[in-house]
């Protein structure tokens, strides 16, 4: 049996115990919306995909995109490669190049498509293109999920 001075002794332990178990009810969006920031994502997202008239130089355009876009000031992410061939047929892969940039503000997004890098880039491979897709994809205000 407890008796009061006991009690005051495992108080603070209690109040801690009380406290981990209430972060630990989190929702499983709440730590999606967590994972979310821990993983700085950039707000403005440029996607471009390229379907070359040559495909075998993939590889060489891969390259140009490496040199080139992560040097212009204001990219804040980026990525470059081929598609996955994973055999799902409703996972789009007819392009043969895809370029992601992320920007952290519309004004940097502004400046990267000025910027003589990326229009040298862009006109030294206008002619070796036979389409090109671009998205432009900004966040909208962040959802706030309140743990239950």
């Amino acid at each position: 049996m407890l008796n009061f001075a006991t009690t005051l002794r495992f108080a603070p332990a209690c109040a801690l115990l009380a406290v981990t178990l209430t972060a630990c009810e989190t929702t499983q969006d709440a730590h999606s919306l967590a994972r979310k920031v821990d993983l700085d994502t950039a707000p403005l997202t440029h996607v471009v995909l390229v379907q070359l008239k040559d495909p075998s130089r993939a590889a060489e355009l891969v390259q140009d995109c490496d040199r080139v876009l992560p040097s212009i000031e204001g990219v804040a992410a980026y990525s470059c490669g081929v598609p996955l061939l994973t055999g799902r047929t409703n996972v789009t892969g007819d392009y043969d190049v895809g370029i992601y940039v992320g920007f952290r503000t519309e004004a940097a997004y502004r400046a990267y498509v000025d910027d003589p890098r990326h229009l040298a880039l862009v006109d030294g491979w206008r002619d070796g293109w036979k389409a090109v897709r671009m998205f432009d994809i900004v966040e909208v205000e962040p959802v706030k999920i309140a743990p239950k």
